[in-house]
Order: C-alpha cells, then structure tokens, then sequence
C-alpha cells in the first residue's frame, strides 16, 4: 500500500473522508509514528549497507537510521563484537595497533574496529532500522503485509485527537495486538530455510572472547 491508500483508508473507517480536521501530512505524520513504533517493537525493517574502510581510520559512524548493529563483515568475515573492556584488554599499551579487523565495539553511534584497518577494504554492515521521513510518494520501508496494521494505528490517532476515547481505546489494543502478532511472525520466519535446531558452540568459530 501507499502512504496515500493508507491514509484513506484510515479516514473511510473512521468516516472522516474529505474532513479538514486531520490535514494530509498529519495524517503522514502519524503514518511515520506507526512506522517507528513497528520498527522498534518488532525489529520489522532490515537494511544493509556496504561501504570502504580507510587505511589507519577505526572510527566508524553507524548508518543514518539504524536502531541495531546485527552484524558487520571485513572482507566477507564476521567481526565479533567485543565490549570495550575486552578491547582495552587487548590493548594495555594504547598504542594503535594496524591489521586485518577481527573485532567491534560501538559507543554513541560508532563502532570501533580492531585491528584498525591497515588498508582500504570493503564493510559491510546489517542493521535493524528506524524508517525515514515519509512523502505522500515515498515507498514504505515497514514490509507490505504489515502495511493494513497501520491503518489501525492511524485511526487510534484519530480518535484520540478528536477525544473519542472509546474508539481509541479499542484501536489501541488491537494496534498493539499486531504488534505481538508480526513480532511473532518474524521470530517464525527466521527459522524459515530448514528445521530449527540448536546450533552447538563446538562447531563455530572461537576466539578468547567466545563464539564469533
């Protein structure tokens, strides 16, 4: 669905079609509130993001509207996360140290590799994302099966502008019943490739730090 056929949709349940009490980009306004709501909850939008290292550069800025780093690769090779203790144990003397990145740790929206980059070579980053500002022509980042979830969300706004509590109260409560439906949907489709199974640490790379 559109931003648009959303929208409307939301002003023919609430029988507020053609009213000029909810304006077009309030109604987008609450269309991206919903968006935001569903990404955070249910982790619903996936993104990736590859781009180049700079040589003797450890410092990385995470992707615009990331919410969740869920994994970065150097060169096609997982980096495992660390956290800044185990880095700092891995670097008493606070000297730079170069090489082939092998690990991460992020603190105020950057991550921080090491080794730091010897050389120019390809990051790539998986994240969990926020969704960006919404248009009448933008396409939707939410996936299209979770789009008539919105229409729901929009007319609890709706009603709660027009202080019609008893109809914002219902919405609310089935909005937020999605919310648990598409959550567990997700954790379904993860397993979707083959029978799930519990994958044993013996069989994964390890370092000092754990599993990679």
């Amino acid at each position: 669905m559109t931003p648009t056929e959303i929208t409307d949709a939301a002003r023919y349940i609430y029988n507020a079609a053609g009213s000029n009490f909810w304006t077009a980009s309030e109604m987008l306004t609450y269309l991206l509130m919903g968006c935001g709501e569903m990404a955070r909850y249910t982790r619903c939008i996936e993104a990736t993001l590859s781009t180049s290292t700079v040589a003797s550069q450890q410092e990385y800025d995470w992707p615009t509207y990331a919410m969740i780093i869920k994994r970065i690769t150097y060169a096609g090779q997982k980096l495992q996360p660390i956290t800044k203790r185990q880095y700092d144990s891995m670097n008493i003397t606070g000297a730079t140290v170069t090489g082939t990145p092998r690990y991460y740790y992020c603190w105020d929206r950057v991550f921080v590799l090491h080794p730091t980059p010897a050389a120019v070579g390809t990051l790539k980053v998986w994240t969990y994302n926020f969704p960006q500002t919404i248009t009448a022509s933008s396409t939707l980042e939410v996936p299209i099966q979770w789009h008539p979830c919105l229409v729901d969300f929009l007319v609890w706004r709706m009603a709660l502008k027009e202080k019609n509590f008893p109809i914002a109260s219902a919405q609310q409560s089935i909005w937020q019943g999605h919310l648990q439906q598409i959550r567990s949907e997700i954790a379904l489709s993860k397993g979707s490739d083959g029978p799930g199974a519990v994958e044993s640490e013996e069989c994964l790379p390890f370092t000092q730090f754990g599993t990679v």
